[in-house]
């Protein structure tokens, strides 16, 4: 977990503006609804006094808390959640009414944490923040352009690449994915093996051969469905122009997509435009998984 008190966030904030001053202060904020003993009036309130920080965060990103099963996190709400299988088959825990625990604080119920989505969307947009990723809000500043995060972004461009060091850590290159071993002892050897073959002109933990490393190239169809998975996860939306002129996919593809799509067209969860496939806020990113798992099973239908 994140080990701080709320004071720490104000004398962290402090310092950065000694260092940098009010104008270059640069710092981003994340908040987590959903947490144990959290009710609507405190949640507003911990928005509240995120936008009154002086200087305000110039980026700011809003999760719910996910209660993970096997944790244990997990097991002190064992009788608040159910397991539920997500679209890929993995187990999820979801609430259940009444969220509670003996011993620990109720969790909020599902109900409430749709609500906490949808007030701080429209909470912080109203207060120049752009929601341009589910997620994620970026400060407007004086002439309307948002600081949004160019870290992030990376992860969600198409054809972004980027490298990453350390436990567990992914790189992207070329369309294929290197993971590194997350066990610190398989690590550890993993590191000690990697200059043992320089026969290659890739550097070893590029190398297919790793036993303990994951390397893995996507196919043409995983790496749509990660497109779309990450790109509707954006303000900016899923480009179809791109999808049909790419000869790995092609029209056949776009029409898929917009019929895994039509279903929702009336209930103004998407807006759907002759290039352009975008899910609105907030409801259109609060329903995103129902709305992607069904563009996924159609283009599953048309490639079986």
């Amino acid at each position: 977990g994140r080990v701080h008190r709320s004071a720490d966030i104000y004398n962290s904030v402090n310092m950065i503006t000694e260092v940098f001053g009010e104008d270059k202060a640069n710092y981003s904020l994340d908040l987590i609804s959903g947490v144990p003993g959290l009710t609507l009036a405190g949640w507003t309130d911990a928005l509240h006094k995120a936008v009154s920080l002086r200087p305000k965060p110039k980026h700011i990103s809003v999760y719910d808390l996910q209660v993970e099963s096997g944790t244990t996190f997990g097991k002190w709400y064992a009788d608040a959640v159910e397991e539920k299988e997500d679209d890929e088959g993995a187990t999820k825990l979801a609430r259940i009414p009444p969220a509670t625990s003996l011993l620990h604080p109720s969790l909020p119920s599902a109900d409430d944490c749709a609500f906490m989505y949808r007030y701080a969307s429209g909470y912080l947009r109203a207060r120049s923040y752009e929601h341009y990723e589910i997620s994620s809000y970026a400060l407007q500043d004086g002439i309307g352009r948002p600081h949004r995060s160019k870290h992030n972004q990376i992860y969600w461009e198409i054809g972004g690449k980027w490298y990453a060091i350390g436990l567990g850590a992914t790189s992207n290159v070329n369309g294929t994915r290197y993971s590194r071993p997350r066990a610190l002892s398989e690590y550890n050897g993993w590191t000690k093996d990697l200059g043992k073959d320089d026969s290659s002109n890739d550097p070893p933990w590029m190398s297919n051969d790793s036993e303990q490393g994951s390397n893995q190239t996507a196919d043409k169809d995983d790496a749509l469905l990660d497109i779309i998975l990450t790109r509707l996860r954006t303000k900016d939306g899923l480009d179809l122009d791109w999808i049909a002129n790419n000869e790995k996919y092609g029209d056949s593809y776009v029409e898929a997509i917009k019929r895994g799509v039509k279903y929702f067209e009336d209930t103004e969860l998407v807006t759907v435009s002759p290039g352009r496939i975008k899910l609105t806020d907030p409801d259109g990113f609060l329903f995103s998984n129902n709305i992607i798992s069904n563009i996924f099973a159609q283009l599953d239908d048309d490639t079986d």
